[in-house]
């Protein structure tokens, strides 16, 4: 409910915070916690008219008012801890009061802010302001101030909160019977502590929380995770964290090079897509090429699939869409062959696409002549395993998607198995037709768009309890 629209009644509004310190990248200490402008913050236009009923500055003060006059109402806030801060307006004695804690810290009267009636739009976690001598969060700063801290709950009202509700609200106790107007809640926040800590950082967490958390992780969160702050980077140095995620997909036989456990898994695993670029310039896209040794062999040499001749086979894949973007087409050929090379540049008469997603979120997965729709609506940002597996002898495939079979069909391999001497992971050319490879008729490369984990080529045939496990 926008306060824009109760003004001429009683209302309160509550809300639980933290600020977090000064971030590495710049972010400032505090922010606007509610702001209020003319114009939508997505219209990207400077609002004429803007308010910040409750703001805390770069020094720790706390501003809370909704008449003009907006004092300070409570100096050197803590960082790294919860508070409890609500603000009442009695319409028609013109009353604000504002509570910290639950603790009565100011009573100003006064009528709304004149501006009231210009601010149709309003949220939580920024606002516009024109900072002046003050320091928001410097002093001459003029543009939008985001909050740095946690929100866990905000709450607007019908009416005035007594001081006794106040209270309860403030213990962490709902046992107010006032019409609640709009509730904003994030986290189900359970501890009742007046003075608790926020956990705001990993290692204020037990060690073995930690350790089970990550266990979760893939080795690409990881790595993204291993650069957020030093507190990571430190965490992640051990080796064997590396050596765990990386021996997945490395024959443990071969004696590995000389270098650092995170500096094989990054070259070797972690891989990120560029995509096909819509402005359709057809430059060359990012992509990985499969190599193998034998147990023999130190000299790695590049795989195709089709050296396998009449052995069975299986393959599975860990991956994740990204959105599609105003620049990049979504989905894309994860594992791609024709009859040339990416590099050579010229049109391959032979080209197919073992799996693809199309850009309208359809997973296509095969190694046969037929090439049907395996899953439909696939999501960007979440993390997908398939597997394929296919039978030689019985000329029978399998696909599973997160351990689940989804589709089986049977045939020969694609007839023009022989001709695919080239192929890669990330990209392929396909001869669209009508359906969205990005879109009907496109003629050529199509950049798999997203992040692969892990892609692993198995001898023989993967079961069903081998996919589950995987």
């Amino acid at each position: 409910e926008k306060l824009s629209r109760i003004k001429d009644s009683n209302f309160s509004f509550d809300v639980w915070f933290a600020l977090l310190p000064e971030q590495p990248d710049g972010a400032y200490t505090g922010g606007i916690l509610y702001g209020l402008q003319s114009v939508h913050v997505e219209s990207r236009v400077w609002p004429k008219f803007h308010q910040q009923f409750v703001v805390i500055s770069a020094t720790g003060d706390l501003f809370c008012s909704v008449i003009d006059y907006r004092p300070v109402v409570k100096s050197k806030l803590q960082l790294e801890r919860w508070y409890h801060l609500a603000l009442t307006y009695e319409h028609e004695t013109q009353r604000q009061d504002v509570y910290l804690n639950g603790e009565k810290l100011r009573s100003d009267t006064g009528a709304l802010h004149r501006e009231m009636n210009f601010l149709k739009h309003e949220q939580v976690g920024t606002g516009c302001i024109t900072a002046n001598g003050l320091h928001f969060p410097k002093p001459g700063y003029l543009g939008w101030y985001g909050f740095n801290g946690i929100i866990d709950e905000f709450r607007v009202w019908n009416g005035v909160l007594t001081q006794d509700e106040v209270t309860k609200l403030s213990s962490g106790e709902n046992g107010v019977e006032m019409q609640l107007l709009a509730s904003l809640k994030v986290t189900g926040r359970m501890v009742r502590s007046r003075n608790r800590l926020v956990i705001v950082r990993p290692e204020q967490l037990p060690a073995d929380t930690i350790k089970t958390l990550c266990s979760y992780l893939t080795g690409f969160d990881a790595f993204n995770l291993s650069h957020t702050n030093f507190w990571w980077m430190q965490y992640f140095s051990d080796g064997s964290v590396w050596k765990r995620v990386f021996d997945a997909t490395t024959d443990t036989h071969i004696d590995q090079p000389d270098q650092p456990w995170k500096k094989q898994y990054m070259t070797s695993r972690a891989m990120l897509f560029s995509g096909l670029q819509n402005s359709d310039d057809r430059q060359i896209d990012s992509y990985a090429y499969f190599t193998y040794a034998g147990h023999t062999q130190r000299r790695h040499s590049r795989f195709r699939l089709n050296f396998l001749g009449s052995e069975s086979f299986s393959f599975d894949v860990w991956f994740s869409l990204l959105p599609a973007s105003d620049n990049t087409s979504f989905g894309g050929i994860i594992y791609g062959a024709q009859s040339s090379s990416r590099e050579s540049r010229s049109w391959p008469f032979y080209h197919q696409q073992f799996v693809l997603v199309s850009s309208t979120g359809d997973l296509y997965c095969s190694v046969l002549d037929t090439r049907p729709v395996v899953a439909s609506n696939l999501e960007s940002d979440r993390w997908y395993h398939l597997a394929l597996t296919y039978d030689n002898d019985t000329q029978i495939q399998y696909v599973y998607l997160d351990g689940v079979k989804i589709h089986s069909s049977a045939g020969s391999l694609h007839r023009e198995w022989g001709f695919l001497t080239h192929e890669q992971v990330g990209t392929g050319c396909i001869t669209a037709g009508s359906l969205n490879f990005p879109h009907p008729k496109y003629l050529g490369w199509y950049g798999f768009h997203g992040v692969m984990d892990d892609f692993r080529i198995w001898s023989g045939v993967l079961l069903q309890d081998d996919a589950t496990l995987l």
